[in-house]
């Protein structure tokens, strides 16, 4: 066959194939993207070594995407603390067929990444040093596969990793003493309440913790039983000590669906639970009520410039698209109301930049988390760090 008529049949194979993946997009997709029913030994990725730059997203002797601040933000307002933050990355291994994934910089997860240190690790980019590792994440099918064996597999790998960082961080800091944030989203999230528990509450190191700020996943009020009982949810904006939470929907849907069941990890060990009652702290108020906060009260939010791109997915590629800077904050923005069920509400975000597309009937806006507070959320690590700094 000919050079030119191989590349036609070549071209006419992946029309073909990517027009069968949009056709039959979803059972073909979880076929070719999803782990197996087992938790295989033998594919568990190499461990991360953390002596090695490359496998943190974002440290203070690299520059990345983590540095950014939107275009219209007075850096000079937020001086640098001898802060550092502890930044646990969402879930961003939809691909790659195995239940942890590999932390390969040119896998599709990486594109995630980027977006992550982008638009929420670079929160804390005027007051802070940021510190971000790569991990053996859980691939999203964990919160899936309702009471599987192998996803409880994958959460405790992905956990191992972050214990493991968060070991290297604190022994490892120019200064070890120095007080820290611990923040999160999704499954970084689920991971930080078991690294609460397991390194900080009760510990010497827990006089350090400037508050933890565990967004974007489900935190029942029974993590407070026995799991971290001195750990405190936040209610007042200055406070010290403390635990943000919050989980956010558009409040022209249903919100929260209670019949789904999620895993969460509590000191008697991992349980599947649907998910009724959640906490919730509003990033408007920074108080833990149901009072509605308008929209005059929000600083600023900035949009993930996300795109979606099937071909990449299915390979595992990263498409390699990189941050050059965030452009300016859209000021005032949303108003926000916590539910006494636990759902942070937001205006109505269809077709706009911080829709969630991917959303059912409850309009979860869970990709925008962060991001979608942003400047409420850098202000505030300011206000918790002066008020600790003035109480030490």
């Amino acid at each position: 066959m000919s050079k030119k008529k191989l590349a036609l049949s070549t071209v006419a194979l992946v029309t073909l194939v990517f027009g069968a993946l949009v056709f039959f997009h979803k059972p073909l997709l979880a076929w070719y993207i999803e782990p197996p029913k087992a938790f295989v030994q033998a594919d568990i990725p190499t461990p991360p070594d953390y002596d090695s730059l490359s496998y943190w997203s974002a440290h203070p002797k690299t520059t990345e995407s983590a540095d950014l601040s939107p275009d219209n933000a007075d850096r000079g307002a937020l001086s640098h603390a001898a802060v550092d933050v502890f930044f646990i990355q969402p879930t961003t291994l939809f691909s790659g067929g195995r239940w942890n994934g590999s932390m390969a910089k040119d896998a599709y997860a990486e594109q995630g990444t980027e977006h992550v240190m982008a638009t929420m690790a670079s929160v804390f980019s005027a007051c802070c040093d940021v510190y971000a590792p790569r991990y053996r994440q859980a691939h999203l099918s964990a919160f899936l596969r309702t009471g599987s064996d192998a996803a409880l597999a994958a959460l405790d790998l992905a956990y191992q990793d972050v214990e493991a960082a968060f070991d290297y961080f604190i022994s490892r800091r120019p200064d070890p003493g120095r007080p820290f944030i611990v923040a999160s989203h999704s499954q970084g999230t689920l991971h930080a309440v078991r690294l609460l528990a397991n390194r900080i509450e009760g510990q010497p190191l827990q006089h350090k913790l400037i508050a933890a700020y565990l967004i974007g996943y489900w935190v029942p009020p029974d993590v407070f039983d026995d799991t971290i009982p001195s750990v405190p949810l936040c209610v007042m904006p200055g406070q010290t000590g403390c635990l943000v939470t919050y989980d956010t929907y558009d409040r022209s849907g249903t919100g929260r669906d209670t019949s789904g069941v999620l895993p969460f990890w509590l000191r008697s060990g991992w349980e599947w639970a649907s998910r009724n009652e959640t906490l919730c702290v509003n990033p408007l108020s920074w108080r833990a009520d149901t009072t509605l906060v308008e929209a005059g009260q929000h600083l600023g939010a900035v949009p993930m410039r996300w795109q979606n791109n099937i071909p990449r997915l299915v390979s595992d590629q990263n498409p390699g698209f990189e941050y050059s800077s965030l452009g300016n904050a859209m000021l005032e923005y949303t108003s926000a109301q916590c539910l006494p069920s636990g759902e942070l509400m937001v205006d109505p975000q269809r077709d706009t930049l911080f829709d969630n597309r991917g959303a059912g009937e409850d309009r979860s806006l869970h990709p925008s988390d962060w991001n979608l507070f942003y400047m409420n959320l850098r202000h505030n690590a300011r206000q918790r760090i002066d008020a600790f700094m003035k109480g030490t």
